[in-house]
Order: C-alpha cells, then structure tokens, then sequence
C-alpha cells in the first residue's frame, strides 16, 4: 500500500511538473526516462564530459584519403569513449564525407586505432572502450561508396574468449588477396595476455565469420600486425617479442628481446630492406622507457636475418614505411617525447647511415602515415602548441614530400562536449526532446530530488 501510495504521488508531481513547463515549451512531453535527466539537471547536477579527438590512422585508396580518429573522456585509468569516426578526404585534406562506427539500436565501436583497406571497403578494429575488465571489442566495415558502417563481430561471440573477463579487437590486417588477420586480446593485470590471432578472409569476415584461431599467448604492451607483401609474410608483435608467420598464419620464427636489443615496439613491413630483400623495420624500447632502439629483419627465402640495430633515439618511438613520389622506398620515425616537441626522422632505405630529413616540432605524436602521390599524410595522435608542449587534440597532416617534407596542409579535430550541465539540461543533452525549455528555474528542484520513475 505504501508502495502504491509513493507511485501514486510521484505521478500527481510529475503531472505539475508538466504543468509548469507546458507554457514554455508546449511541444515538450518527456518519457520518464527523459524527464530523470531533466531532474538531475534541475538539481544542479554537472555531468558534462569533454570528449578529446586523437587521430589514430590514415590510409589512402585511389584519390581519397580515409582518417579515423576516436573521442576519449575522462582521466586514466577510468576513460570513457564516444564511437569513432572516420573521415573521407580528397587530396588537398578537405573533408568531403564522414561516418560514425555506430549502429542503429545503439551499439557503437569505441577506441578503434586500427583499420584495413580492401576492394572499396575500410575494415575497422575496435578495442570497444577503456582496456578494463568487462570491455568487448568489436570488427566494423564501412563501404567507401556510401559511406555507411556496420557491425561484423562482436569479441564476446568468439568461443576462445568465453570465460575471459574481457576481449579486445587490437588490430587487423588485409592481404591484397583478400587474406585478412585479426588479433584479439584478454588482458591481465600483471600484463600477461590471453591473445588469439584470427586468419579468415574479407567475405567471411564480413558476414562475421572470424576464420581459424592461433595462439599468440604473451607478456608485454606491445601487440599489433602488419602484412608484408614482398615478404609474404604476417609480422606479429606479441608482448615483448615479435613472430614471423606465413600466409596461412602459421609461425615461421620468433625474435625474442635479445634478438632486437629490446622489447618490441613498432614495425613497418619494408618491399626493400636496402639489400634488394624484403622484410622489416622495426623499433624496440627497454621496458622502463629508458632508451629506444631500431634494427631491420630482411628476409632471403626462409631465412631471417637482423642487422642494422642502433640506440640513438628516445623513449617511445613508432616506424612507418612508404615509397616517395618517384618510388623510393623511405622509413619515417617518429620519437615522441613525454614532454615538448617530438622528432621525426626520414630515412632512405639504401643508406641508413644518414637521414634525409631530422626535424623537430612540426607534428606531435603520429599514429599512422601513408603516401599518396607526392605528399605523405599523417595521422598525428595530439597536437602542438606553439610553444611545442602538447595539447589532447589530433590532427591530420599533409607534408609535401617534393619540397624536404613540409607540412602545408592540416584538418584540426575538435573535442565535444556531452552530458548535462547546471542551468542547460535541454540544450547539453542528445536524449532529450526538442523544444525542452531551456530555463530550469521554473522547476523547483525539491519536487524531483527524490522521484523514482
């Protein structure tokens, strides 16, 4: 009786409540879902999350350049994420369309840093939200014609992953055959991970088929893949080391810390080491962050052999391969610094004694990089300020590669800001109504504080 009485009385409020508001805004009938936002806001409630851009990748097909960047809120270890969007772009890194990883009933893909081009479609790997116990990553597919995504597996459907508390889509590869890698990952708390790489191809994949599974089980913070064509060989970063396997996925060889001077850090599949063979440049840091090193693995058949190692660069550093304009085959390295400007150095495969470019400051923190014509575009995860410190906003660049590498094109990326704020429940949030009234000082908050819809 109590029970109905409290129901009873919280209807009779909500009826005055529409009754105060109805001459503000007569088109404005909340649900009571609607209207519990509507009370937190009358409470002088702030919930606002500003949600910070970071671009994380960048490839080209045809004329087009596709630039994915993710929304990321609130402070470690506890972010929160907004789907990810990427964006269509022609050459002079104008933007000509975009499309969120977001499904209509509501799912979303969350913290995506890694995407694959194939045959007109981009195929996205989403770590699903903060790397924490209870966060599912998920595979997206976005169709370059129309520029519509959807959703192709989710990682808690995967039968490997059934008893992990978590799973994470870390990265994907594509084959121009059509061959395509997923590498999906349980995390520990000591680092240690549960890690299974996927081998399936682009159409049973995009009818959610994840293909065979392999064991990539390892300990350490660096995982990711990358396909070398020349090589034809899949390039896996497990933990600490790094594994080389064949087309089917299968392992070939594993190169531990001490093969590479390091923990493995980044990679970048070169047609060309210098030596007229294919392999792989590869960037490795001490597990403190203390130092960086470099080396190349160049592959002659079935053999491997790593030369070339050095420890001359900073603290974190990341490699990307490309072909200049005129076919060289060129290595950028980025050395991020914690603080200040990073540094990037463009090295030419037939000598890597000398780089052809050493400069500081023009582009923080790249993510992904890739060459189109005569310009090479960038995917840089934070901005610069003026002074060189870094601001938490991405940005996507375009540096001309026949005049020394200059940057003379930029797409700055915005933050949002979402959720409710004192005085602006209508007007902050997304859930709510048009025509809410924007004065909330008609409602007394006392009326709604204890409402239980």
């Amino acid at each position: 009786m109590l029970k109905i009485f409290r129901r009873f009385k919280y209807v009779a409020l909500s009826l005055a409540l529409l009754a105060l508001v109805a001459g503000a805004a007569d088109a404005f009938s909340p649900n009571p879902h609607e209207w519990r936002r509507y009370a937190s806001s009358a409470r002088g409630a702030d919930d606002r999350t500003q949600y910070v851009p970071h671009a994380e990748e960048v490839v080209a097909a045809g004329d087009k350049i596709y630039g994915l960047y993710t929304l990321r809120g609130g402070d470690y270890p506890n972010f929160s994420y907004k789907a990810a969007e990427i964006v269509e772009f022609d050459a002079e890194l104008n933007k000509t369309r975009s499309v969120k990883l977001e499904g209509a009933s509501g799912n979303a893909g969350k913290n995506a840093e890694k995407m694959a081009y194939h045959d007109g479609k981009l195929y996205v790997a989403c770590m699903g939200g903060a790397q924490v116990t209870g966060t599912w990553g998920s595979v997206w597919e976005v169709n370059t014609a129309d520029m519509t995504a959807r959703r192709l597996l989710d990682a808690k459907t995967l039968s490997a992953f059934a008893d992990a508390p978590d799973a994470l889509v870390h990265s994907i590869a594509v084959a121009k055959d059509g061959t395509a890698y997923l590498l999906v990952i349980a995390y520990m708390e000591d680092y240690s991970a549960t890690a299974k790489l996927y081998v399936t191809d682009v159409t049973k994949l995009s009818n959610g088929d994840a293909g065979t599974a392999h064991d990539l089980t390892g300990v350490g913070y660096s995982w990711g893949l990358a396909y070398g064509e020349e090589a034809q060989t899949l390039w896996c970063m497990t933990g600490s080391e790094l594994q080389a396997r064949d087309k089917s996925g299968a392992l070939v060889k594993t190169f531990t810390p001490q093969d590479l001077g390091n923990n493995i850090g980044s990679i970048a599949p070169l047609a060309d080491t210098g030596s007229g063979k294919p392999g792989l440049f590869y960037t490795a840091s001490a597990p403190d962050y203390s130092g960086s090193s470099t080396g190349v693995v160049t592959k002659d058949g079935t053999a491997f052999t790593v030369s070339d190692t050095r420890a001359n660069y900073g603290s974190d550093i990341r490699a990307f391969a490309y072909a200049d304009a005129d076919g060289a085959k060129r290595v950028l390295v980025r050395d991020a610094m914690f603080t200040g400007a990073d540094t990037v150095y463009v090295w030419d495969v037939a000598n890597w004694t000398t780089p052809i470019l050493n400069e500081q400051g023009s582009y923080a923190n790249v993510h992904g990089a890739v060459a189109s014509g005569q310009y090479l575009y960038l995917a840089a995860y934070d901005r610069l300020k003026a002074d060189g410190s870094i601001e938490s906003k991405g940005e996507f660049v375009r540096l001309d590669m026949k005049n020394a590498h200059k940057r003379d094109k930029t797409y700055g990326l915005e933050s949002v800001v979402d959720g409710l704020a004192k005085g602006e429940a209508a007007m902050a949030s997304p859930d709510l109504p048009a025509g809410a009234p924007a004065n909330v000082e008609a409602i007394k908050p006392s009326l709604v504080a204890s409402a239980d819809f």
